[in-house]
């Protein structure tokens, strides 16, 4: 039986490593038996090629199945959507191809919007100038967009030479119109020394901007609402001690948390028993937040369903099992409001006895 492409381990190995993805994944499709040639051979491969993806392997799977699982995604997305892998750590093949397949199959119209808007921010992360100066001359509105992700990014550098030169009117603009976006892309970069470039950028270029307490205040929840967003409590304690005046709006921030599954920020609160009234009122709509979940998920499935099983368990134990049913009931069997389309959180929904609406029909 053919084992490899010489039957000499070294020779072979060397083969594998000069092979194109499309093509080695072929060969391997035909003769499966090449995949035992060496874990260290796909190993390589990753780091050299997918260094990003190679440091979120599971430790569960081989190195072999893990090259293969990603080199198909990949190619799939070439030959379907004709978009080519980037390396930067949020793309992730199998999300990004299942995601744009979700978007064909039920908004078609929007297929090519939106592959833009995976492009764009693919090159914010790489800090592809090129790429980006092409948006904005596609599109102005894609300035300030930018301009906020290469904060959240960090990337302060390419920041500067996008605001200078022929670009300068449209800073001018972002400055005259929402500065406070700016502030919220800082803080999605969880560092205090981005957050405080952009303060002083602002003030520098008018420091009556943010000089007064409602500008202030504006500032302070534009920024809280950014730092619940990726889940981030010392980023939230610092801008605490930045606007001391003002309090969290707290069912904003954990409402925000939970739409974007950040289940330890909410459990931050949870623990704290001066919050249990708001905690009480809010649990239902944020319980809703949770559900309101997008195909691309950022967690796996089962700290997915974790998470909603840890808020239905904390809002039965504050109100008791038919007060919570009665009261999730009248949010989720709202016909204007969320469709539950997972089918895991789905499961748990039955299994608690809550009703909800699914994609095609309500479950009581």
């Amino acid at each position: 039986m053919t084992t490899g492409f010489t039957n000499v381990k070294d020779v072979d190995r060397l083969i594998l490593d000069a092979a194109d993805d499309k093509t080695l994944l072929n060969i391997l499709l035909m003769n499966k038996n090449l995949v035992k040639l060496g874990e260290e051979a796909f190993k390589r491969r990753m780091l050299k090629y997918y260094p990003y993806l190679a440091k979120k392997k599971p430790e569960s799977i081989s190195w072999s199945k893990y090259y293969l699982s990603n080199v198909y995604y990949i190619n799939k997305l070439k030959e379907e959507f004709d978009l080519d892998y980037y390396p930067v750590p949020t793309f992730y093949p199998e999300g990004v191809y299942r995601l744009l397949s979700y978007i064909k199959h039920y908004e078609e119209g929007r297929i090519n919007n939106f592959k833009d808007i995976l492009i764009r921010d693919f090159a914010i992360e790489m800090g592809d100038e090129k790429t980006l100066q092409k948006f904005i001359d596609k599109n102005s509105n894609n300035f300030l967009i930018i301009l906020s992700k290469l904060l959240e990014n960090s990337n302060i550098p390419l920041f500067e030479k996008m605001i200078s030169g022929s670009s300068q009117a449209l800073f001018e603009e972002v400055m005259e119109e929402d500065p406070l976006e700016l502030i919220g892309g800082a803080v999605a970069s969880g560092k205090r020394e981005v957050v405080d470039y952009i303060i002083n950028k602002i003030n520098e270029y008018d420091n009556s901007i943010l000089k007064s307490d409602p500008e202030k205040e504006a500032t302070f929840e534009t920024a809280t609402d950014a730092a619940a967003r990726k889940g981030d409590l010392n980023m939230l304690n610092y801008l605490d001690t930045r606007f001391p005046k003002f309090d969290l709006n707290l069912k904003n921030i954990l409402s925000i948390a939970a739409r974007n599954e950040q289940i330890d920020f909410i459990k931050y609160f949870l623990a704290k028993p001066e919050n249990s009234n708001t905690i009480k009122d809010s649990l239902p709509s944020i319980i809703n937040d949770y559900l309101s979940l997008a195909i691309y998920k950022p967690v796996s499935q089962s700290e997915l369903e974790s998470g909603l099983r840890f808020l239905l368990e904390t809002y039965i134990s504050l109100v008791g099992y038919e007060i919570a049913k009665t009261q999730l009931g009248n949010i989720l069997l709202d016909i204007r409001g969320i469709k539950v389309k997972d089918p895991g959180l789905q499961k748990i929904l039955k299994e608690y006895g809550i009703p909800y609406i699914s994609r095609h029909s309500k479950y009581y």
